[in-house]
């Protein structure tokens, strides 16, 4: 659903948009699992298909692959400088939805209509921390069918699940999502809303866990 969300968006912002077959995990996950060799062998090949596309701009809705593509790909061929150099290339193409309908397409909605449903947001970090985008995503919530926007107590905290704690530690995984948890309960909100699918299912478990079951997990383009 957030796949198909976001080419309606951009569609709907005047945009071709279409996805090249081929391609593989950004490589993140083995990158944090320590697996070096394998988060190589997944840039090369993205590399090598993205650089062979003709687009203006490449696009995800994921803020981890938006930090692989943009700076992790770069930095695993550091030890090749024409690799690196082609990297460097795809990555300035690179955006995140949020930055490529806001900043580069000029996104519009006829924004709140209908009743009103109270969203807050959860900044990924690698969204916000890694890229710099706090205000895009936010942005676009507020244009959305109905939608409030309540910022929730440190919304920036991590939800838990960085760099895979949630496989390696689970406990002290839950011990931070509990705080999650219990600002997006304070904040009143029906819905949290955040930019990342590995968020999106830290959340659900964490809010599930610790009882706060009547608030729905979604990704910010499901909203729009």
């Amino acid at each position: 659903d957030v796949g198909l969300k976001s080419l309606a968006a951009i569609r709907k912002a005047g945009a071709e948009v279409f996805v090249p077959q081929g391609q593989v995990c950004c490589g993140m996950p083995a990158y944090a699992m320590g697996d070096i060799p394998t988060a190589r062998s997944m840039a090369l090949k993205n590399l090598e298909l993205l650089e062979g596309v003709d687009a203006d701009f490449i696009v995800t809705s994921c803020a981890t692959c938006g930090h692989g593509l943009k700076h992790l790909m770069a930095d695993l061929f550091e030890d090749t400088p024409e690799l690196k150099a082609r990297a460097e290339k795809v990555a300035s193409k690179t955006r995140d939805i949020s930055e490529l309908l806001i900043k580069e397409l000029g996104y519009k909605a006829k924004g709140a209509t209908g009743a009103k449903r109270v969203v807050t947001y959860h900044d990924p970090c690698h969204l916000g921390r890694a890229q710099g985008l706090r205000e895009e995503p936010r942005d676009l919530l507020k244009m959305g069918s109905g939608v409030v926007l309540k910022e929730m107590k440190n919304p920036c905290l991590c939800c838990g699940l960085g760099g895979g704690l949630m496989y390696n530690n689970y406990g002290l995984s839950m011990e931070i999502a509990e705080k999650k948890a219990e600002n997006i309960k304070n904040s009143g909100a029906e819905i949290v809303a955040t930019a990342c699918p590995g968020c999106i299912v830290q959340l659900r478990d964490g809010l599930h866990r610790f009882g706060v079951k009547d608030v729905k997990v979604c990704h910010v383009v499901e909203l729009i």
